[in-house]
């Protein structure tokens, strides 16, 4: 091995036992990998004497949980932002489920800008950001952006909050500001002791909304009612009829909730769909949303709205509530990156409500 390969990426893989996290290190050199220790990534591979796996017919082919992938910075109007935190998200899991060895991972992460755009654009270096990959590249040491993409973020913030608001509360906030006449109305937020959840009811109750916050476990009523929402445990929503109808209905869950709960759509009003935790699936009563007039079933994804918005502005917003005191993270779990096969598995199995995020 040349003495000037550089560990670019590597994947963590499921332990086999607790406390046994395996990953593959990819090179430079993409011909060149080996099993070993997460400690390695950006370093110098002098003096290394790993057992060599040829990527054409590598031996070491189990299904990743993440891949962590450096990046250099690209021409155009980009950043370099050195990655301080990064938070975990439903869709991460799916995507290394069903992903390749290799493949990079990643939406949300906060940092500091390390070289700043060169068209002038953006946050300037050294500044501290809060940013989205929308190549979802964000689990990384550095990572490459757009200055669109990459807002500065108050002193007053830790990279750990600013980590947290990507994905689940841009997304909150755009599906919130899709619906109409919030102020005084009754408003839904499925799945409300999640990431998306937890920031949806409290955007909403910022907004003037009577905010009614659907969850399965009565464990997590204290944490919902925290948000100035009436938590309600239903998991299959057969008693949200009593605190209808609904000027909006934000959806995480799909399937069976779902179903049951669009009759409950006001006139003229939406439900907005982000997320399918429990099925990509459900039917529909064409008479019930028919009876609603101009009543609609919205999908919403971040990378096509920020077409219309760009994510910096989003968070800029944001992170200046988590500033001022008037939004809570929620940040429920903390560790190392190392630590991510473990938090990977708990969040997967809903082991804990709010946000996960990792340390570099």
């Amino acid at each position: 091995m040349s003495p000037h390969h550089r560990v670019t990426s590597i994947t963590p893989y499921k332990p086999a036992k607790a406390g046994h996290l395996k990953v593959l290190f990819y090179y430079n050199d993409p011909r060149i990998a080996f099993v070993g220790s997460p400690l390695l990534l950006g370093q110098r591979c002098d003096n290394l004497h790993p057992a060599l796996i040829f990527r054409s017919r590598c031996q070491v082919r189990q299904q990743p949980f993440l891949a962590i992938t450096l990046r250099g910075k690209t021409p155009g109007v980009e950043a370099l932002v050195a990655v301080k935190a990064f938070s975990l998200n439903q869709d991460d899991i799916r995507r290394a489920e069903a992903g390749e060895d290799g493949m990079p991972f990643g939406w949300d992460f906060s940092g500091i800008v390390a070289e700043p755009a060169p068209d002038g654009s953006g946050p300037s270096k050294g500044t501290r950001v809060v940013g989205v990959s929308l190549r979802r590249e964000a689990f990384a040491e550095l990572v490459s952006v757009p200055s669109d993409d990459v807002a500065g973020i108050p002193d007053n913030v830790s990279f750990i909050d600013a980590a947290a608001l990507p994905v689940a509360a841009i997304t909150a906030l755009y599906c919130l500001e899709r619906c109409k006449r919030l102020l005084g109305s009754n408003v839904l937020i499925t799945g409300a002791s999640g990431g998306g959840g937890i920031f949806a009811c409290q955007l909403a109750t910022m907004m003037g909304a009577n905010v009614f916050g659907q969850i399965r476990r009565p464990e997590h009523e204290a944490l919902v009612a925290s948000t100035g929402a009436t938590p309600v445990v239903s998991p299959d929503g057969d008693i949200l009829s009593k605190y209808g109808p609904f000027q909006g209905i934000i959806d995480a869950i799909g399937g069976s909730l779902l179903e049951n709960i669009l009759p409950l759509l006001s006139e003229n009003c939406r439900a907005i769909l982000y997320e399918f935790t429990d099925s990509q699936s459900a039917e529909v009563s064409i008479p019930s949303l028919i009876f609603t007039g101009a009543g609609r079933i919205e999908g919403l994804y971040l990378f096509q709205e920020s077409k219309f918005e760009s994510c910096a502005k989003g968070l800029a917003r944001l992170s200046h509530l988590v500033g001022a005191g008037r939004l809570d993270c929620h940040v429920n779990v903390t560790e190392d990156w190392s630590k991510v096969g473990s938090v990977t598995e708990d969040l997967s199995e809903r082991r804990f409500p709010g946000k996960a995020v990792l340390t570099i």
